[in-house]
This record gives C-alpha cells, sequence and structure tokens, in this order.
C-alpha cells in the first residue's frame, strides 16, 4: 500500500507541477486568461489565476514531502474536484472554452478533460486514504524507483490525453 501511494502521490505532484509551471510561461499566462475571460472572470482573473498556479505548485511541494503527504492529498483532491466541476459544467452547458490546463491550447474543453480530470481526482482520492492508512515510504529502493517510474510514465500520458485522444480518433 506504501507503494500505491507513493506512486500516486508522485503522479499526482508531476500532473500539478507541469501544469502549474505552464502556466507561468508569457504564453500560458494568456491561456489562462483567455480561459476565464470566456467563463465570464475578467475583474478577477488575476486572482483566480494565481491562487490556481498557487494551488497546483503548493500541492505538488506537498505531495512530495513524506510528512507533509496527507495534506498535499487533501489539497490537490480539492483541487482537483473543482476543476473537474469546472470542466463538466463547461460541457454540460455547451460553452465553447479554450483548454488552458497545461499553459496555452488551441484546443477546446472536450470530454476527454474531464476524463483525465477524474482520473486524476480519483488517484488524488486513494493516495490520500493510503497516505493516512501507510503513511512513509517504501523500504526498498527498488520499489521506489518503479513507483517513481510508473508514476512518470502515467503524468506523460494523462499530460499529453489530448494528443492521444488525437492520434486514435478515426478519420
Amino acid at each position: 500500500m506504501v507503494t500505491v501511494a507513493l506512486t500516486l502521490r508522485v503522479l499526482l505532484a508531476l500532473v500539478l507541477a507541469w501544469s502549474s509551471v505552464s502556466k507561468l510561461t508569457p504564453a500560458g499566462r494568456r491561456g489562462v486568461a483567455d480561459m476565464l475571460r470566456q467563463l465570464g472572470i475578467t475583474r478577477q482573473a488575476g486572482l483566480v489565476g494565481g491562487l490556481l498556479v498557487a494551488g497546483e505548485a503548493g500541492s505538488a511541494l506537498l505531495l512530495l514531502l513524506p510528512w507533509t503527504a496527507v495534506l498535499g492529498t487533501v489539497l490537490a483532491s480539492g483541487l482537483l474536484a473543482v476543476l473537474t466541476a469546472g470542466v463538466v459544467v463547461v460541457l454540460r452547458r455547451r460553452i465553447t472554452v479554450t483548454c488552458a490546463c497545461f499553459g496555452a491550447s488551441a484546443s477546446t474543453i472536450a470530454p476527454v478533460h474531464a476524463v483525465r480530470n477524474a482520473l486524476l481526482l480519483t488517484g488524488a482520492l486513494v493516495a490520500a486514504v493510503t497516505s493516512w492508512l501507510a503513511p512513509g515510504t517504501p523500504a526498498d529502493l527498488v520499489a521506489v524507483l518503479v513507483a517513481v517510474g510508473v508514476a512518470c510514465v502515467a503524468a506523460l500520458v494523462l499530460t499529453r490525453l489530448e494528443d492521444f485522444v488525437f492520434l486514435l480518433a478515426p478519420r
């Protein structure tokens, strides 16, 4: 259970760190501003964008430290719950909103974003429970390396999920 918790924590930390760093680039800041404007958030866009980046970066850091893992998973779960709900609202209202999940993008929010966020939210909730029940890190170095390796591959797949869907979609 400790290895599962570590794998999920590293996965979430990578995805959230990637997301927060991508939003700090000039193109990423424009992408977030455009997305918030399309959602009708204009006056508080700077504050909302700043809180989003801070929440993602803070969660990523807390997830990687063993003594703050539970707090990190709870913060990540809350953040992902809000983001998942936001994607679902956009899809249900059929609003066209440009995705700024990982910085600037030309794609609009689609069901694949809801699926990705739901998977990440589920992972965060499982990580919260397993980190609470089995705190710490695996004692075996091989288990740690496998957990980190699996998390890296999963993070790459989840952050590039739109590209995989595009490549696999029938034409």
